[in-house]
């Protein structure tokens, strides 16, 4: 009985292996393979879109200052600085400050660094004989700018510096310069609207040649240093370099990065400017994970009902062969006791049940057949040799008694 219940599990693990290999193997295969295709679809469209949104912020901020350059370029060459009526020219540059909002501050300098006229009133008067800047422009006579710095006099707002040398196009002598601040807010707006298209969890950083914070989505570190300055990516970005890079951060996450270096546009060069966008890997692939975890969960229902039915299926179709089997065994060990095994289906397993019946029958009769006959023949040569005996008994009383005869006739005669 052991042994016969052990090859009916046998069959029926057999069974069991067969239909969920057959069911999860190939959707295993496929899935893998689609959920690897996937993550590569999803890392090239991620470099793309997060490069696609570095550049083009990247241009839009360097046409923007560079724009700027060329109005307050115009702004410089009036004819209004010439003269010297300094109402002329505090008129000239508050309409152009309310013509453009750009501008933080607009002030003119006098060659001896004294501020004649501001669009902030309260600075006129000032010195600026002591910056760098203003001797600078004054003595080459070119266009200088000022970096991203915070504006004591702005409240301290992030602000551009542009200073413009006012030439007399008599002489041709520096009279004075022509100093604009223009606000960050643009700027930082700009680089907060790449944020925002951007999933949750992904930053874009605007930096400076120092790895210092010009935009982002925090204004508390704004100006101080990038925290992932000492990052490769970050150096190749502040040394021109622009391109898709796959790192660990510093919280060792797996992120996909894309910088822009600012160029420049026309006469604005860029400022050693750059663009950092990186996305984790986690939200990039978050939507193979999806896959992944679909998937998974589709094999394991998948697997419950393969179970399920191999389970019904064996049953149905190992029983009939397990009896088979067994009666097989019973018939080896010489019980020739006929038991009919029932299966209807009409099958090549129903074809085998009903020749191991015939078989069965057939085997049984021919059994008793061959038991009579080798009851007969043993009956007859059981009195084959009683005849045979009884035979050799009466032939010796017969010679026996003709030996008698005969000595009794000699007996007689004498």
């Amino acid at each position: 009985m052991e042994k016969k219940r052990t090859k009916k599990t046998s069959l029926r693990r057999k069974l069991l292996i067969y239909f969920l290999f057959l069911s999860l193997v190939p959707m295993v295969i496929v899935g893998s393979i689609a959920f690897l295709i996937t993550i590569h679809q999803l890392e090239q469209s991620t470099q793309a879109h997060l490069s696609d949104l570095a550049r083009d912020c990247g241009r839009k901020i360097s046409f923007y200052v560079s724009d700027n350059y060329q109005d307050i370029t115009l702004l410089s060459r009036a004819d209004v600085f010439e003269g010297g009526n300094t109402e002329a020219m505090q008129k000239y540059i508050v309409e152009a400050t309310e013509d453009h909002s750009f501008y933080d501050a607009i002030s003119i300098i006098d060659a001896k660094g004294t501020i004649i006229a501001c669009t902030r009133e309260e600075l006129i008067g000032q010195s600026r004989t002591d910056q760098g800047w203003f001797q600078k422009t004054l003595q080459i006579r070119q266009t200088t700018s000022i970096d991203a710095y915070r504006s004591e006099s702005a409240d301290g707002q992030i602000v551009i510096g542009l200073n413009f040398p006012i030439i007399d196009e008599m002489s041709g002598a520096a009279t004075g310069v022509l100093a604009a601040r223009i606000s960050m807010d643009h700027i930082v707006e700009r680089v907060r609207l790449l944020d925002e298209k951007i999933l949750r969890g992904i930053h874009a950083y605007l930096l400076n040649r120092r790895g210092e914070i010009l935009a982002g989505p925090d204004e508390m570190v704004f100006l101080k240093r990038y925290h992932l300055y000492d990052f490769p990516v970050v150096q190749d970005l502040l040394a021109g370099k622009t391109g898709i890079t796959r790192y660990k951060n510093d919280r060792n996450e797996d992120v996909i990065s894309a910088r822009y270096a600012l160029l420049g546009d026309r006469d604005f060069d860029g400022w050693g400017w750059g663009i950092i966008v990186t996305e984790p890997v986690s939200v990039t692939f978050r939507a193979a994970y999806l896959i992944r975890n679909i998937l998974i969960a589709v094999v394991i229902v998948i697997a419950l009902f393969a179970a399920v039915f191999s389970i019904l299926i064996s049953k149905r179709f190992s029983r009939p062969i397990i009896e088979v089997s067994d009666s097989a065994m019973r018939i080896a060990h010489g019980d020739m006791k006929v038991t009919e095994i029932r299966y209807d289906s009409p099958d090549e397993i129903g074809d085998l049940v009903t020749a191991f019946n015939t078989m069965s029958v057939d085997l049984q009769t021919t059994t008793v057949s061959r038991d009579l006959l080798a009851k007969e023949i043993t009956e007859r040569k059981r009195a084959e040799t009683a005849l045979r005996e009884s035979e050799g008994k009466f032939r010796i009383l017969s010679e026996q008694s003709q030996l008698g005869i005969a000595i009794v006739q000699n007996g007689l005669f004498k």
